[in-house]
């Protein structure tokens, strides 16, 4: 991941192309499932975009392409966080949704 500074000042350039990115997928998150979500980071090297839901699961969701499908997989994952806390089991470790296909699912068991 990129190193990024410890905080923005006023002035300082923000990459747009990672702004471009974050914010088609924050407008294809549904309203309501988007305050799930407390972190998103684009990786400037690989113009892919990893998310932190609020369980602290990381979800490597790669770059656009299959958007719709990703964001279908994120609904579905943010469900499975709040099963998982009723139950009293552990969170998710990691999510991979970057290959089309099932996504690769990690916990911390």
């Amino acid at each position: 991941m990129d190193k990024q500074p410890e905080q923005v000042v006023l002035g300082q350039v923000i990459d747009p192309e990672a702004i471009a990115a974050i914010r088609q997928i924050w407008e294809a998150i549904p309203v309501e499932p988007r305050v799930d979500i407390s972190d998103y980071h684009y990786v400037n090297e690989s113009k892919e975009v990893i998310l932190y839901t609020n369980h602290g699961t990381e979800i490597l969701f790669g770059d656009l392409e299959r958007l719709a499908d990703k964001v279908q997989s994120l609904l579905q994952i943010i469900n499975i966080e709040k099963d998982y806390e009723k139950q009293g089991k552990s969170p998710l470790s990691y999510v991979d949704l970057r290959f089309k296909g099932q996504p690769v699912v990690k916990t911390l068991d």
